[in-house]
């Protein structure tokens, strides 16, 4: 895929009125951490097929896929007003012979479940915890694991009957809608997109890190879009000039 359709593709956020830092810090690393937040990663096998990209989710309750052994999980602490705060916790089995994580302290680190049972996962960074219990069964001949987060169950269970009750908070249902809404206005105007390249450079310009074109140039990319939805599909005038 060439730099020049990725940059045009992460310039879609612009074409809809919204606009992105470029380069710059991500979380502090100073600051009292209140709590600990941990996002565990959606098997690849369930989220590509369905052109998601990689998906983070951070609920009370997590299942693998069948045959699943390893799940790659993020840590990062939250002051008392939820913003994010950089940590480097340590992560600490009770059952080392039934779960080994790698590196044994970071944010992002694999968990390796080695055999069927249950075992307690401490994720502990300045005197503050967060409890994952790990469970797994043999179903067939292949393991099936569940991870539960200790103290998010009371919000889960107030989400049961809910239509978004797959999101772990606020922000992430809030993300969701914002993407969703995004992808019906640019196929109104006549625009498709390829999933992955979109996430590659929404993740880049989220990052606050390099991207791939300066703000002039993602305007010109911008402009190139608005001129081919208007050739293209004369219906999508409108839209592209309000």
């Amino acid at each position: 895929m060439s730099k020049r359709k990725l940059a045009m593709l992460m310039a879609l956020l612009t074409f809809v009125g919204i606009s992105y830092p470029q380069n710059g810090g991500a979380g502090r690393s100073e600051g009292d951490v209140a709590s600990i937040r941990v996002s565990l990663k959606l098997d690849p096998r369930l989220t590509r097929s369905m052109y998601m990209g990689d998906r983070w989710i951070s609920k009370a309750r997590y299942v693998g896929a069948s045959g699943q052994d390893t799940v790659e999980a993020r840590a990062e602490g939250l002051d008392a007003l939820g913003r994010v705060i950089d940590i480097q916790p340590d992560w600490i089995a009770a059952d080392p012979e039934m779960v080994r994580v790698e590196p044994g302290a970071g944010s992002e680190v694999t968990i390796h479940v080695r055999r069927a049972g249950a075992s307690r996962l401490t994720v502990t960074s300045r005197g503050v915890s967060r409890d994952l219990i790990i469970t797994a069964t043999e179903r067939g001949g292949a393991l099936q694991l569940e991870i539960s987060q200790q103290g998010l169950e009371a919000r889960a269970a107030g989400d049961v009957n809910s239509n978004t009750a797959a999101f772990g908070s606020e922000q992430e249902k809030q993300s969701y809608a914002l993407g969703m809404n995004l992808v019906i206005q640019l196929r109104r105007q006549g625009i498709e997109i390829d999933p992955d390249s979109y996430v590659q450079g929404l993740r880049d310009a989220h990052a606050r890190g390099q991207t791939l074109m300066t703000e002039s140039e993602a305007n010109a990319a911008i402009n190139d879009l608005r001129l081919k939805a208007k050739r293209d599909h004369p219906t999508a005038r409108a839209a592209t000039n309000p």
